[in-house]
């Protein structure tokens, strides 16, 4: 007979939550867990719940926690001393020294790095201990053995994961429809359409991209290659990274599309990282050198200088046989800091042209092949950027700029601020712009803006959301502009929409946009409409990931990406990632992921069948710059069981005996005979195997799966025999 007892669901739950509690209670202690309390009659208690706490020896990944403060995750090697006795972790002076507790220990400077320090023998207060269940190795030490400008947040590089080698293909593909009916432009239609298609290789640490567009405008196709860049930043020491990419480079505003290469080349020491970086093109060549240096509690601060050398003419722009060129070198300084105490930010940022004929590849492109051969010629440029949290009473920022200019007296100089807070659940932005050039003469044409916005969320829905935004805008040379938007998610957040109307002294103008996103795909469709003109658009955008154990479809991919398997499940999604699931061979590819960062992968059943269970629902991944990194979650596919176990005399089975199916364990046995299975494969043996302790087993078979219709588990008796 089946039935619901969901009673007895709630006495293996109450019993796990004492022993959870028990073994708490323990651990803080520093005594041994009395598992004797467990003894029922005279059974027999098994060996691993007198000692839940024992570490066993090996080698562990763990989140290293000084003074209840995470610092970094590594490997920790735990060594067993005497036998019967938890391991203890090797404390190595790489270790130490991250986590900036090697400022008194000069006996590591002789100490080769794989050698375990005995710290608590020069800090008898500190204490260290390891939790098996949230995988820290806990550490409180004395304020005098720490030093806090040693400790980083850099994870330990022998964690990092290129990844496994892939093939990748991503694409964003939109089309346009545009119907003018002003006045004055006269009444009439358009039609474009854009795709760009991005591809990549993996192979082991080495990335490779291509990056293709193509425009459509009645009925005719052009196609570009842009190169990749990527900005330079600190590198951790003894790293290298490199780059190399080319293409040609497309404006429309150019008359054609020159040819251009760039490499770059970085290498970090100890708080110190260099760089070099060569761009060749037509006509042009330029190399940069860069220098980054970490000063540790007063911020950091680079150094730039370029150098470039530019055609001005060529053998069709005079009767000459030599090319004429120019030379240009330019200066930058960049400086970095925050104030933790006031919860400060600083930026300061100045360019120094040491030559009036200084030109980025941009720039020069835009002089040669663009409509006008008018330039300036930029002398200085300074800016900083001061950031200053306020706590609850929110947060502001102030920027100033100001350029320069060889040809001229005139100065541009630009001044923007911004406040922001909240009022209960409503947020306020309040934004002030004033731009200045002195060469304007009349101080009627300086132009000065300033905004109010207002943010008011509808409703507080843990899986829906839904805002209303208000925007008011005026400025010194119009009248200004007002702003109503409606916006909201639906779907668990992979259904977005938006409605809105603005009103200027053109008149009303409303929009709907809406996109959605599954496993697969990224779509989206707006429209909107003005006195002068109406626009509709439909976009689509996803990924295809080709690697050893098959062919994923995606949304929009990003640099780095994860790839989940949960092998027979599902409809299993991934939290954090609005639309992202398992397809039908238990596969989904989560877009994006921080490279070089502690990325936590957890899954969600909610809206999976009945039948499948996670042994594991959360894993980490830490991967390099552009890697696929695989991540397999041990699922249990099958049906599941609440069983009253006794033996042939009559007496329940003994508590702690193992129920398994073949070579998988499927259940322990609770007090009074009770055993809860989970993951029973329906293609394996009805047949399951009790293992009683001290060599003793017995054996018992389930009655036949029912259908569909039945019931996530049953409720049976047995008896083992």
């Amino acid at each position: 007979m089946k039935s619901h007892h969901y009673p007895l669901l709630v006495e293996v739950f109450i019993l796990a939550s004492a022993l959870v509690s028990s073994y708490s209670q323990a651990a803080a202690n520093d005594s041994a867990f009395d598992a004797d309390f467990l003894r029922k009659d005279s059974q027999e208690i098994p060996e691993q719940f007198y000692h839940p706490d024992q570490v066993d020896a090996g080698v562990k990944t763990a989140d290293i926690v000084l003074n209840g403060h995470i610092l970094f995750k590594t490997k920790v090697e735990f060594i067993a001393t005497r036998a019967g006795e938890s391991a203890t972790p090797c404390l190595t002076q790489a270790l130490l020294h991250q986590a900036g507790l090697d400022t008194h220990l000069d006996e590591l400077a002789k100490a080769r790095n794989e050698t375990c320090y005995d710290f608590l023998k020069k800090w008898p207060d500190a204490r260290i201990t390891y939790d098996e269940s949230m995988q820290q190795l806990v550490i409180s030490a004395p304020q005098a053995a720490t030093s806090v400008a040693g400790q980083t947040e850099m994870i330990d590089p022998s964690l990092w994961d290129n990844g496994v080698n892939a093939l990748r293909l991503g694409y964003s593909g939109y089309v346009y429809h545009t119907d003018n009916h002003s006045e004055d432009s006269g009444s009439g239609s358009s039609d474009n359409a854009y795709l760009s298609l991005n591809s990549g290789v993996n192979l082991g640490s080495w990335r490779f991209y291509s990056f293709d567009t193509f425009n459509k405008s009645d009925l005719g196709w052009e196609q570009f290659t842009v190169p990749y860049t990527a900005l330079p930043n600190m590198l951790r020491p003894g790293t290298w990274r490199y780059s190399l990419s080319a293409g040609r480079y497309r404006d429309d505003g150019l008359s054609c599309q020159p040819l251009v290469a760039q490499g770059s080349l970085q290498y970090g020491w100890d708080r110190f990282t260099l760089s070099d970086l060569i761009v060749a093109g037509e006509g042009y060549q330029s190399m940069a050198l860069s220098s980054a240096v970490n000063l540790g509690v007063l911020g950091s601060v680079s150094l730039d200088w370029a150098l470039e050398r530019h055609q001005t003419a060529t053998d069709s722009d005079n009767t000459g046989d030599e090319d004429i060129s120019d030379n240009g070198r330019a200066l930058r300084l960049l400086y970095a800091r925050r104030f933790d105490s006031t919860d400060t930010s600083l930026q300061v940022m100045g360019f120094r042209y040491q030559s009036k004929d200084f030109m980025d590849f941009p720039d020069y492109a835009s002089w040669r092949w663009g409509d006008s051969n008018t330039r300036s010629h930029r002398k200085n440029e300074v800016q900083a950027t001061l950031n200053q949290g306020m706590g609850d009473f929110g947060n502001g920022y102030l920027t100033l700029q100001q350029d320069s200019y060889y040809d001229s007296d005139a100065r541009d100089t630009s001044l923007t601020l911004g406040y922001s807070f909240m009022i209960k659940f409503v947020n306020v932005s309040l934004n002030y712009s004033y731009q200045k050039n002195s060469g304007a003469g009349d101080d009627s044409d300086n132009d000065r803006q300033f905004s109010l916005n207002l943010s008011i969320p509808l409703d507080a829905g843990d899986r829906n959301s839904r805002t209303l935004s208000v925007s008011t805008n005026s400025s010194n040379h119009d009248s200004g502009s007002q702003m109503a938007t409606v916006s909201g998610t639906e779907l668990d957040n992979a259904l977005s929409y938006s409605l809105s109307a603005q009103h200027d002294s053109s008149g009303y103008s409303p929009a709907a946009s809406m996109a959605y996103r599954n496993s697969m795909v990224n779509m989206n469709v707006s429209a909107s409409t003005s006195r002068g003109s109406s626009q509709y658009s439909a976009g689509a955008s996803g990924g295809v990931v080709a690697y050893g154990d098959g062919l994923v479809l995606s949304q929009q991919l990003g640099d780095t990406i994860a790839i989940i398997e949960t092998p027979g499940a599902r409809d299993i999604s991934v939290e954090g990632q609005p639309g992202v699931s398992t397809n039908r061979w238990g596969r989904a590819v989560v877009p994006s992921v921080s490279a070089y960062r502690d990325n936590p992968l957890s899954l969600d059943t909610r809206h999976a069948a009945d039948n499948v269970e996670l042994v594991d629902a959360g894993q980490n991944v830490i991967p390099t710059h552009g890697a696929v990194v695989v991540r397999r979650f041990q699922t249990k596919v099958g049906r599941r069981a609440i069983v009253m176990l006794s033996l042939p005399d009559g007496k329940p089975a003994p508590f702690g005996a193992s129920a398994w199916q073949e070579k998988e364990q499927v259940g322990m046995v609770a007090d009074n005979g009770l055993l809860y299975l989970n993951g029973i494969l329906a293609d394996g043996s009805a047949t399951l195997h009790v293992d009683l302790g001290n060599h003793a087993q017995c054996q018992f078979t389930l009655p036949d799966a029912g259908g569909p219709s039945e019931p996530w588990y049953q409720q049976i008796n047995a008896v083992c025999r």
